[in-house]
Order: structure tokens, then sequence, then C-alpha cells
């Protein structure tokens, strides 16, 4: 299941970049970072919206449902005042570990 949903979230985001991961207490924080032309400001409250981003546009739609669920996540854009994107994804997975869900 992590599997799919980190490549879910990486697919989203342009090349070159960079993928982070980092365990934090009982869970992950995972962190992708790309050097695209970054989001427009205008479009950063929509781009957890199903559809909102064009091609399938599904695939923040489901990190945002893993994550309301089991943590939490941010995203900023441009990074630094420069461009590109940055997602972090923080995981809570003490409680799913210990249910045998994976």
């Amino acid at each position: 299941f992590y599997g799919s949903l980190l490549g879910v979230f990486v697919l989203a985001f342009a090349a070159p970049g960079a993928i982070e991961i980092q365990p934090v207490g009982a869970g992950a924080r995972i962190v992708v970072v790309d050097e695209g032309p970054g989001i427009e400001p205008s479009q950063l409250p929509l781009v957890f919206d199903r559809y909102a981003g064009g091609g399938s546009g599904l695939g923040l739609a489901l990190v945002k449902q893993v994550a309301d669920a089991h943590g939490a996540v941010e995203i900023e854009s441009p990074v630094d005042g420069r461009r590109g994107t940055r997602v972090t994804l923080d995981l809570i997975l003490d409680g799913l570990a210990r249910s045998g869900s994976d």
C-alpha cells in the first residue's frame, strides 16, 4: 500500500527532484521536492481537489485522503521563493503496524 502511495505521490511532480523518507516517532515523514516551474499561487488551494490539475487528476487527491486518515500533508510552492514544489507527508504508522494493515 505505502509503495503505491509513494508512487502516486512522486508521479505528481516534475523532474529533477528528490525524495526523502525519515522516521519520525511512530511514523514517517516523506518529502518530495521538484525543480519544476512550481504551482501558480491561485492554484495552490486546489491541488488536492480531484481533477484540478489535469491528467488523471487523482494523484494528490489520493495522497490527501490518506494523509487525512493517517497523518498530515503540506505543500509549498515556490520553494524558498524561487521555483519548484515541496510536499511533505507525515504518516502515523504505529496503529497501522499493530492492526496488520500494510
